[in-house]
């Protein structure tokens, strides 16, 4: 089939492309003379050969799949759900007996950050929750995780053993406890942050607590 023109379907946390990989493909769909429309508004139908479904939400809401479906060609369709807790296979579940690193996140995806654009917070309540999260980063494991404590991936935290976790980080429903496996080059560690064709993106630290992330691009180590 013949594309002529490309529908990317996002959601209004997204205004524009501009940071995400698909920049980079509309550029190339582009200068092989096929037309891309980014579209938000679901009141009226544009048609288009492929509908791309670019939603950055952990939960993809239903209206966009049944707007989609709409077209002879989606991708992206059936991918409604990343947060980390419905697709991991590393999680740390109770009675498993690993007994090893785990790196606690949030279930949702990118520290729920993407759900947050747009809502203005009051200042007293950005103090309070850097203060928290402090809080949380400083605690020892017989202090329950705090959730709020996570707004950014540099808010994950890393235990170097199971027994360090705290009360309730691998049963919280808002949290995700992995085994924790990055590439260790000796001097700094390797998280993969994203893979294409071989490639991709990795996040480096040289200690186990991550206060700040430097991303390098290339081959995976």
């Amino acid at each position: 089939m013949a594309v002529s023109r490309i529908l990317i379907l996002t959601h209004s946390n997204a205004v524009t492309l501009q940071g995400y990989f698909l920049a980079r493909l509309v550029n190339e769909w582009k200068t092989q003379g096929i037309e891309v429309l980014i579209r938000q508004d679901l009141s009226s139908w544009t048609p288009a050969d492929v509908c791309f479904v670019h939603v950055d939400l952990s939960v993809v809401p239903s209206r966009y799949i049944e707007f989609a479906q709409r077209y002879p060609s989606t991708i992206n369709l059936h991918i409604t759900d990343i947060r980390k807790r419905s697709y991991s296979r590393n999680r740390v579940m109770r009675g498993d007996g690993y007994e090893g690193p785990i790196i606690v996140k949030t279930s949702a995806n990118s520290a729920g950050e993407p759900e947050r654009r747009g809502k203005s917070q009051l200042p007293l309540h950005r103090i309070w929750k850097k203060f928290n999260r402090e809080l949380t980063r400083r605690a020892p494991p017989s202090i329950p995780f705090q959730q709020p404590s996570i707004t950014s991936k540099q808010d994950y935290r890393i235990f170097p053993e199971r027994g360090m976790l705290p009360v309730g980080g691998s049963t919280a429903t808002t949290l995700s406890s992995s085994v924790f496996g990055p590439s260790d080059s000796g001097t700094v560690m390797y998280c993969a942050n994203g893979t294409f064709w071989e490639t991709g993106r990795s996040a480096v630290v040289k200690h186990p607590l991550i206060r700040s992330l430097r991303m390098e691009n290339g081959a995976l180590p």
